[in-house]
Order: C-alpha cells, then sequence, then structure tokens
C-alpha cells in the first residue's frame, strides 16, 4: 500500500485535497443537478454526474382529484386512478360502479325498491312508493284520528304539513327572519258526521254536523198540557222536568193564571171563582134574590140551589101566609103560593050570621 500523499481531486471535481496515495476523496457538496424525472435533484455528495435514476414516489394528484400517483416519480402523465366508486340510490339497495373521480358526475341509479324513510305524520307506514332521493310526497292518507266527539277524522293526513311560517321582525335589521316553511301538525277540522238531534221538548228530530249538534231549542212553544188539562204551556221549547208522560206539563212548565172559562149550569151568569181547573166546578155560593109568589118579598136563594132545583116552588115561596082573600072575603090560611087560592070552600073562619028577623045572631 502506498503511503505517500498527494493532492487529488473529489469525483465531482469540485475540490482537491492531499491525501493518502491509496484513498479515494471525495468532497461533501451534494449534486444539485436534476434526476431523470426533472423534478427532484440528485442530492448525492460528491455526484461524477451520472445521477442514479428517481426512486421517489410520484405523489402527483391524479385526475380523479382524490388520490395521488404511487408510481415512481416519472416524467409525463400519470397513469388513470385504477380504483373504483360505488354509487348508492338513497336506502343503499341499489348500487352502480363508476371509475374513480366520476362520483359526483354521476347520477345516482333508480331504485325499484319501497322508500324505507320514517312518516314525519302519526301514521306508522307511509304510503307505497320507490326509493328516491327528494322528499317524500306529502301523505295523502286519511288521518282517522279519533275526535272529542268519538267520531274518526275523515280528512287527509295533516299532523306534518309544510307551512309558510312569517319572518319575525328584530330590534336591529339584521335580527329580522325571512318567511320560512315549517313543518307543523294542524288540528282536525270540525266533525261534520250527520248527527241525529232531538230537540229538548221532543217536537222533532233532524240531523245536524255533529260540531253543531248542541240540542237547542226548535223554535216551537212547549206544547205540553197543563195541569188545568185546558191550556198549553207556551214556553219556547225546553227540557221538561218531572213529567208523568210524553203530553203533560212538567215542573218547570207555566203555571195556568187564566180564569176558568168552563160552562156554567143554565140560569147561572156568575163566574167560577177558582182559577182554571180540570175538576167540574164547585157549586155557585152567590146569593139570588127572587120575588116570592105572592109578590110582596124578595127572598134570598143560593144560586146553585135555584139552578139545579127542577121544581122552584118551594124556593120562591117567602114562607109568609098569603096576602090573597078567598072569595068569602077571609085571608086565605095557606103560606105564599102560586096561582089562585086552593080550596076557598074550607074557610074555618067563623062569622057572625043573623037571623032574617035579625034578633039572634
Amino acid at each position: 500500500m502506498c503511503l505517500e500523499f498527494v493532492k487529488k481531486f473529489c469525483r465531482c471535481g469540485l475540490q482537491a485535497k492531499e491525501v493518502q496515495c491509496r484513498k479515494v476523496f471525495t468532497c461533501e457538496t451534494k449534486c444539485k443537478n436534476l434526476k431523470d424525472c426533472l423534478k427532484h435533484p440528485c442530492n448525492r455528495k460528491c455526484c461524477e454526474g451520472n445521477c442514479p435514476p428517481c426512486e421517489k414516489p410520484c405523489g402527483r394528484t391524479l385526475k380523479c382529484g382524490n388520490h395521488k400517483c404511487s408510481s415512481v416519480c416519472h416524467r409525463g402523465e400519470c397513469y388513470p386512478c385504477n380504483l373504483t366508486d360505488v354509487v348508492y340510490c338513497r336506502c343503499r339497495g341499489t348500487s352502480v360502479t363508476v371509475p374513480c373521480g366520476r362520483k359526483k358526475r354521476t347520477r345516482p341509479p333508480k331504485c325499484s325498491l319501497p322508500c324505507k324513510i320514517r312518516p314525519n305524520c302519526h301514521h306508522e307506514k307511509r304510503e307505497k312508493h320507490n326509493c328516491h332521493f327528494d322528499s317524500c310526497p306529502p301523505c295523502e292518507q286519511i288521518c282517522n284520528k279519533t275526535l272529542l266527539c268519538s267520531h274518526k277524522c275523515p280528512s287527509p293526513c295533516h299532523s306534518g304539513v309544510l307551512v309558510m311560517v312569517e319572518g319575525q321582525r328584530g330590534a336591529m335589521p339584521w335580527e329580522q327572519t325571512n318567511p320560512h316553511l315549517m313543518r307543523k301538525s294542524l288540528p282536525c277540522p270540525d266533525c261534520v258526521v250527520p248527527v241525529s238531534v232531538t230537540c229538548p221538548g221532543e217536537h222533532e228530530t233532524s240531523d245536524w254536523p255533529c260540531y253543531a249538534a248542541r240540542g237547542g231549542g226548535c223554535g216551537r212553544s212547549c206544547g205540553r198540557v197543563l195541569k188545568c188539562g185546558n191550556h198549553k204551556c207556551f214556553l219556547p221549547c225546553h227540557l221538561v222536568e218531572n213529567a208523568s208522560d210524553g203530553l203533560s206539563a212538567g215542573s218547570n212548565c207555566l203555571s195556568c193564571e187564566n180564569e176558568c172559562q168552563k160552562e156554567r149550569p143554565e140560569g147561572c151568569t156568575h163566574k167560577c171563582p177558582n182559577p182554571c181547573h180540570s175538576e167540574d166546578c164547585p157549586p155557585c155560593k152567590q146569593m139570588l134574590r127572587v120575588k116570592c109568589l105572592c109578590g110582596l118579598n124578595q127572598p134570598y136563594v143560593v144560586c146553585s140551589e135555584w139552578t139545579s132545583a127542577t121544581d122552584k116552588t118551594g124556593l120562591e115561596s117567602c114562607g109568609n101566609q098569603c096576602p090573597k082573600n078567598y072569595p068569602c072575603g077571609h085571608r086565605c090560611r095557606a103560606n105564599c103560593h102560586a096561582g089562585e087560592c086552593l080550596n076557598p070552600e074550607l074557610c074555618q073562619k067563623k062569622v057572625k050570621i043573623f037571623c032574617n028577623c035579625k034578633r039572634i045572631k
């Protein structure tokens, strides 16, 4: 081995140094030349000019925009991405495979499977329709909720309806909100199921919409027969309480305040003193002044006795002695009577009789 020191140049020829003859001198200067990829510098120390091929990965973004080139660094364009993407329908039950990078430009495949999106109303299931990407069509099923009246709501579903909500004014202009759609549950409309309603007085029965079936009066008068049996209650149609049957008046009907209008017995000109009643009128207690048979007195007679008597002779007699005289000149001994005095020949009155010579009487 030669141990002599000689001046040697490095391999790249940039530096010189005295070293032992047997040693190879290399400098620490890094090569600035580009490798064959024309992208990365050689960076090898004391390079002779024969730079090795680039071994770094390419790393450029492929045309797909999602991945980078994994090949060794090279010139020119990269090979297309060899990966694939899967485009699904909304329910992910149907899919199509497309080259990487074309997913955004590929329309989702049509799916014939039923939509699986849960309903946003009170129904358990949506109406059958195929899988889709847009909003589900509005629910057109019958609402069928049980109303307070126990009927079922017959209207189309209204528990998940999009309603335009007006914007709210704020204190400042930037706090004001614009009108927007909001999903709301609307109340069920009034029930219009026909319901048979009988008026309180039971005069008529008619069909009314359920929401308006309140059982109001029909506008007629009550018409129940009052206790007097002669007149009827004329209050507007009302609910009758404590009635014995369907025709009689109840405790809340009018009480008859009319005078008795029953026909009076023949000959009686007085009114019945009792208010209107159903039973027979009581006997008239009015006193009549009648002229007696003898024509001297006017005795009083109870009206009912006078009108009910078939023979009024006894009532017309004043009871005093008849003021008439018999043909004999004596007073009739009978009590007050009608017509001629009876049996004048039976006069018992004593009279003075003279003989023809008038000496003896």
